[in-house]
């Protein structure tokens, strides 16, 4: 939660889950399609089954609202604005990854607006391609258009463009399909600091979700080697060597780990068919890794030596089309 202390009213960061704003997301591009996957609860892959590429394509995003009557109580003295002010909702693109921040163009809603029923209401922000990498997430932002007449009530917002809080939990978008099945963060840990780590959290792996809030991919922004990672072969837009080996190194010692905590567990999670394309818990993904990869977990270096062989059989497809 924010410490900044505002001059008037915002949304509560824990907005009831009855008052939010739903909405349903369609990730769409001018390019090939990107096959957008809802691996989680709030989370999305792009580009894992596509010829989409961030390096060479650009996203469009739609966002269509639902629930939005419950909007009108934040006009009038209980609320956030005048009663004849006008809020707005923009749909808000945030990557520290990238190292970018765009908005939609906003939608204008009144009190009357709000209580209108049966009326489409839909975000659309697009993304030009060359600017995407690792992850971001989505947020469904109100903001002040106009303040209306506020009189002398301090608790209403009165500038213009005012942010006044979010209407949803954000939603995470994995941008680099194959590669970033998994969750990828960047933190600055100083040049002296390991390039990447293995971010582990959980307590239970068959009850924790395979998530950035219990796993992670912890990527170095400080280290000499960090732009290395991103520097991409045009001609193919596929990952770099450097970045292969790291996400070979990282799924291994993720498999492993995993291994030494639920034992031969592991190798009854593998024999199971898959039900969905959702990794799910934390064993369930890294049995999914070794389905999938044909791992040879029987030791750690057959494991990591199984992992490369078959990060480069991917990137061989990849290159020869198939």
């Amino acid at each position: 939660m924010s410490r900044l202390i505002t001059p008037y009213r915002i949304l509560p960061a824990n907005l009831p889950a009855g008052f939010q704003v739903k909405a349903q997301f369609v990730f769409t591009s001018h390019g090939p399609d990107p096959k957008a996957k809802l691996i989680s609860a709030g989370q999305y892959s792009l580009g894992a089954d596509s010829d989409w590429s961030a390096d060479d394509h650009d996203l469009v995003i739609q966002c269509q609202l639902e629930h939005v009557c419950p909007l009108a109580i934040l006009f009038g003295d209980e609320g956030v604005a005048a009663q004849d002010a006008e809020l707005a909702i923009a749909l808000e693109w945030t990557s520290a990854d990238s190292g970018w921040r765009k908005l939609s163009p906003p939608l204008c809603l009144t009190r009357e607006q709000c209580e209108q029923t049966g009326v489409a209401r839909r975000l659309l922000l697009p993304i030009e391609r060359g600017t995407m990498r690792g992850s971001g997430f989505l947020a469904l932002m109100l903001m002040l258009r106009q303040p209306g007449n506020v009189g002398s009530n301090p608790a209403f917002a009165q500038v213009a463009g005012a942010r006044l809080g979010e209407l949803a939990e954000r939603v995470e978008v994995v941008i680099d399909g194959d590669g970033s099945m998994f969750p990828v963060l960047e933190e600055a840990r100083t040049s002296a600091g390991a390039l990447w780590e293995l971010r582990a959290n959980w307590i239970d792996a068959f009850e924790e979700p395979f998530s950035s809030e219990y796993i992670a991919l912890l990527l170095n922004r400080d280290h000499e080697l960090y732009s290395a990672l991103y520097e991409r072969k045009p001609e193919t837009g596929g990952q770099t060597p450097l970045m292969r080996q790291v996400l070979s190194s990282w799924i291994a010692l993720f498999v492993y780990k995993v291994k030494d905590e639920i034992g031969d567990e592991l190798e009854v999670l593998v024999g199971r068919p898959a039900l969905t394309d959702e990794l799910g818990s934390i064993a369930d993904a890294a049995a999914a890794f070794v389905r999938v990869g044909s791992l040879d977990t029987t030791s750690p270096e057959k494991l990591f030596a199984s992992v490369q062989c078959w990060l480069d059989r991917r990137v061989e497809t990849v290159e020869s089309g198939q």
